[in-house]
């Protein structure tokens, strides 16, 4: 594979089709047999990532850390949480699916941690 190589997650796929597919597809001037190539290892990649349907276990108030920052659960719903940054009181949108924010992909969350209790 020329296009795809070290991914293993959907999402991640998803996005380096899609800035590929901006770059190259025919109608925005690009090459139609690159496309074509783009388009076949897309759906062989597709088919390779495994859909593992584990979410995060995580509730409100949980400490999780991102990248290498701290972060507190605001909300958990079925297929999102809203993080904030403890340093910068900064919210974002992560997949619960994949722990990768929304808006952003480069945040990650790389490690939950137990719950906080205010006493």
């Amino acid at each position: 594979m020329d296009y795809f190589n070290g991914i293993t997650d959907r999402f991640e796929l998803k996005l380096v089709y899609r800035r590929l597919a901006m770059l190259n597809h025919p109608d925005m001037g690009g090459n139609p047999t690159v496309m074509k190539k783009i388009n076949h290892e897309y759906a062989l990649a597709k088919q390779g990532i495994e859909t593992d349907k584990k979410h995060l276990n995580v509730n409100n108030n949980d400490t999780v850390k991102v990248n290498d920052s701290l972060a507190k659960v605001i909300f958990v719903g079925k297929k999102t949480l809203i993080l904030e940054s403890l340093k910068t009181r900064r919210r974002a949108v992560f997949c619960r699916e994949t722990g990768v924010c929304i808006s952003n992909p480069q945040f990650k969350i790389t490690q939950t941690k137990q719950r906080n209790y205010a006493f």
